[in-house]
């Protein structure tokens, strides 16, 4: 399916993992602000990248273990405008990072989660979505061998699972910079948490709270300024 964004497009017909709003949510959220070089861990089709690549003038390394995701990625990048910028690759995060230290000054991932919960039928989409394919600590681990001393992740993942997620993150020397909480409609309990870290010594993270949702069933106005740059409503 072609999902048509103001500046590009997305096709995801062959993606492990396709457009949604999580993946416009993160997009959306991230700040790479000055990165030169931004790394996409868990790729799918590319939206994140080309959703960052629309807001920045960085080289963008998107990596991705599923070889037709990692093919869609790249012709998705193809026919973008940042086709010069962005670079799809077919390889799992461990064989990535082994190779030593690079300098990514921003890192962006949906990644696995739901641990526990009922697995998908489809092998593939256990990898991208579940701990199936790499566990939390692991992921981290790779991060930490790429990340710049004064880089950035940002991430988006189940609200309630975030206390772990910190737990796993803390004796690494991340801490969170920025946390938005996510509600899935008024008056719902939040379903995600968009969190921002690194490993500079923060006071407080600057917390927010978005909903999707109104009454109505209609998107937020918050939403809408949120996305505002992909989308027109």
């Amino acid at each position: 399916m072609a999902f048509r964004f103001k500046q590009f497009t997305v096709e995801d017909d062959r993606s492990t993992l396709r457009v949604g709003t999580d993946a416009m949510l993160l997009g959306a959220w991230a700040e790479p602000g000055k990165a030169e070089r931004i790394l996409d861990i868990g790729s799918g089709c590319g939206v994140l990248s080309l959703m960052l690549a629309q807001r920045s003038s960085a080289r963008i390394d998107a990596i991705e273990i599923d070889p037709l995701s990692a093919g869609q990625a790249a012709e998705n990048f193809r026919r973008s405008p940042w086709a010069e910028r962005l670079t799809s690759i077919h390889s799992s995060l461990e064989e990535f990072t082994s190779g030593g230290p690079a300098a990514y000054d921003f890192i962006i991932t949906n990644p696995p989660f739901f641990q526990g919960h009922l697995k998908s039928s489809s092998l593939l989409r256990n990898m991208a979505k579940h701990d199936a394919g790499i566990d939390m600590r692991t992921l981290i681990l790779c991060i930490k061998k790429v990340l710049s001393p004064e880089g950035r992740v940002s991430l988006i993942y189940p609200y309630l699972l975030y206390d772990q997620l910190k737990n796993i993150f803390g004796p690494e020397n991340f801490v969170p910079s920025r946390e938005t909480v996510v509600r899935p409609g008024k008056g719902r309990a939040p379903g995600r948490i968009l969190a921002e870290f690194c490993t500079k010594p923060f006071m407080e993270p600057i917390r927010s709270e978005i909903t999707i949702l109104g009454h109505d069933a209609k998107y937020t106005r918050e939403y809408l300024k949120l996305t505002g740059e992909y989308h027109s409503f």
